[in-house]
């Protein structure tokens, strides 16, 4: 359902409930879903009776597609697996039982705004603030980064290029120092999300002059990192948001047997759209091409879309296309 309704529904039911039990689902919501509630709440005045019955049938058409079990299994594997095997052997034990993306390393972290984040920055170690850049979403990260002293900010990028694994006591500890930042929250388990593609989402997202500054800053601590992190500025669907006339241009330059291997496997509506930039007749000999080949290894896949990019970069440095937003930063 829309998210309106959704928010409604949400905000209805918790008008329904006593002030403790509304109290305890609450706390429960990230910020940003508390924020969406609370203004829905507040929106709300003569509520009729056919609303609330609207509101409460959409709640229980999503409760039938929801197992009730699901929300606690977290909560009971860890202490059934804490009992049986001890505290130091059962969070090894759950970090091979429970998937990847379910974890949350640094569930405070949420919390923080930006300033809070710039000041940790200024008075914790670097490893410190670049273990938290490395778990913020790219957009906050920009723009923590962006309000560092510009001596700090290519040796904090560095560090998040650069992080390796981190145990589960050192995100324990490090949550833990949120907490005492903000009053509340607790630690989890083992995890990083650091590396290339951090860094290159981060810098998607500040201003043109600070990324050039970042991107030279770090060419001389790492020109290979510094490579690596600038190759996956862009990627093959990024080439998707380019104008008609600079998407032709830039299937004019490539080398033909590599747009053919590089839309094998891509999405129908995204091929049309190449095609679409090109002659009937070239889009035709493309689409037959496509048609006659057998299987291709995704390395070979991967290869001929880096090979596009590459010069669709080259393009965009030259100004013979507009690769971006306008004021130079990667879309």
């Amino acid at each position: 359902m829309p998210d309106i309704a959704n928010h409604e529904t949400a905000a209805i039911l918790l008008m329904l409930l006593d002030e403790e039990e509304a109290a305890t689902i609450v706390a429960r919501l990230d910020p940003s879903e508390i924020e969406r509630v609370g203004g829905a709440m507040f929106a709300l005045h003569d509520v009729d009776e056919m609303r609330v019955t609207a509101a409460l049938d959409r709640f229980v058409a999503s409760a039938r597609r929801v197992s009730s079990v699901d929300a606690e299994v977290s909560g009971h594997l860890n202490g059934v697996m804490t009992r049986a095997l001890g505290g130091e052997r059962a969070p090894v034990m759950l970090d091979r039982i429970i998937p990847e993306a379910l974890a949350n390393p640094l569930p405070t972290l949420k919390w923080l705004s930006v300033d809070d984040l710039v000041a940790l920055g200024a008075t914790e170690h670097p490893q410190f603030t670049a273990l938290l850049i490395a778990h913020l979403d790219p957009i906050v990260a920009a723009a923590v980064v962006g309000r560092m002293a510009e001596v700090d900010q290519a040796n904090i990028l560095y560090r998040v290029a650069t992080l390796g694994a981190v145990s589960a006591q050192a995100f324990a500890d490090a949550d833990a120092l949120l907490a005492d930042h903000i009053g509340s929250g607790k630690a989890t388990r083992s995890d990083t999300n650091a590396g290339v593609p951090v860094i290159a989402a981060i810098l998607n997202h500040v201003p043109k002059a600070l990324d050039q500054r970042m991107m030279r800053a770090l060419a001389k601590l790492d020109k290979p990192l510094a490579q690596r992190i600038d190759d996956d500025r862009v990627v093959f669907d990024d080439l998707l948001a380019l104008s008609d006339k600079d998407l032709g241009a830039v299937c004019r330059t490539a080398d033909a047997t590599d747009i053919a291997i590089a839309l094998k496997g891509v999405p129908d509506a995204q091929r049309e759209r190449i095609f679409s930039t090109m002659s009937a007749r070239a889009a035709d000999t493309m689409r037959a091409a496509i048609a006659e080949q057998g299987p291709i290894r995704l390395a070979d896949v991967q290869a001929a879309q880096r090979a596009i990019i590459a010069g669709a970069k080259a393009m965009g440095d030259s100004g013979a296309i507009q690769l971006g937003k306008g004021d130079g930063d990667y879309v």
